[in-house]
C-alpha cells in the first residue's frame, strides 16, 4: 500500500516537472528573431506590425519594406533603408530613402547604438 503511494507520488513529481520545463512564454515566443529581405532583425530592434513592442527596445522599432525586402528606420520622421546591421558592434548602415535605391549605398552612414544600462 505504501509502496504504491510512492510510486504514484514520485511519478506525479516526474509528469509535472516535465509539463513545467516543456512551457514556453508567449513573451518569449512574440520575440523570435523575424526577418525582413535578407536580415535578421532582433533585439533591440523590433518590426513594427510582425512583432510585439515589448520584444525590441522603446524607439528601436523598425517597418519592413515590401516593395523591395528592406528594412526602414524612421529618424526624426526621416526613413533610412538599414542595409546592414552589425549587431556585434552595435552599429548599422544605413541610407537616407529619399536620396539612394537600395542597391545604390554610396551616400550612406555607419551609425551606432547604444542601450543604456
Amino acid at each position: 500500500m505504501y509502496c504504491c503511494v510512492i510510486i504514484s507520488i514520485i511519478l506525479y513529481s516526474v509528469l509535472s516537472r516535465t509539463s513545467f520545463c516543456s512551457y514556453v512564454d508567449p513573451h518569449f515566443l512574440a520575440c523570435e528573431p523575424q526577418t525582413c529581405g535578407n536580415q535578421s532583425i532582433r533585439y533591440p530592434f523590433y518590426i513594427q506590425g510582425i512583432q510585439e513592442s515589448f520584444g525590441g527596445y522603446p524607439g528601436f522599432a523598425i517597418s519592413c519594406d515590401t516593395n523591395n525586402g528592406f528594412p526602414i528606420l524612421n529618424l526624426s520622421s526621416t526613413p533610412y533603408i538599414i542595409h546592414q546591421i552589425f549587431y556585434h558592434n552595435q552599429s548599422l548602415r544605413v541610407s537616407n530613402a529619399a536620396f539612394s535605391s537600395t542597391n545604390n549605398t554610396m551616400l550612406g552612414w555607419v551609425l551606432s547604438y547604444v542601450r543604456p544600462k
